[in-house]
């Protein structure tokens, strides 16, 4: 199972999901945007990734809580509007290459579910 491609900051072309980022012209961050029909695990964290292999991914970003305890429910609930940030720093790694950019969720019981990737071509 895998959620939808991330919103991004910058512009991203159908239907392969690409998008470039400039290093000389982009001040930074890059800003994923996660989809509110993305299926995260509530009581878990979602986050960015980059890398070809998402269970050993190049770079791993910090962790956003996914959701939030309702007390009324006794359950917690996805949150919607998510964003996660991936650094310019990050990205000066991966200059003059093309890399993939998704976001995982991971849950209580240590299960992850990554996106679907964009692939992110990192210039000078």
């Amino acid at each position: 199972m895998e959620n939808p491609v991330p919103g991004l900051n910058i512009p991203v072309t159908e239907p392969f999901y690409q998008a470039e980022v400039s290093l000389s012209k982009f001040t930074g961050p890059l800003v994923a945007s996660i989809p509110n029909d993305a299926k995260l695990f509530p009581e878990g964290t979602v986050y960015a990734i980059l890398g070809a292999d998402p269970e050993e991914p190049a770079w791993r970003g910090a962790k956003v809580n996914a959701g939030r305890w309702q007390a009324s429910t006794g359950q917690y609930q996805q949150s919607a509007n998510l964003k996660v940030e991936i650094p310019k720093e990050a990205l000066e790694r991966f200059t003059n290459q093309t890399t993939l950019l998704r976001y995982q969720t991971i849950g209580e019981s240590s299960m992850s579910v990554s996106s679907e990737p964009i692939s992110l071509t990192i210039s000078k």
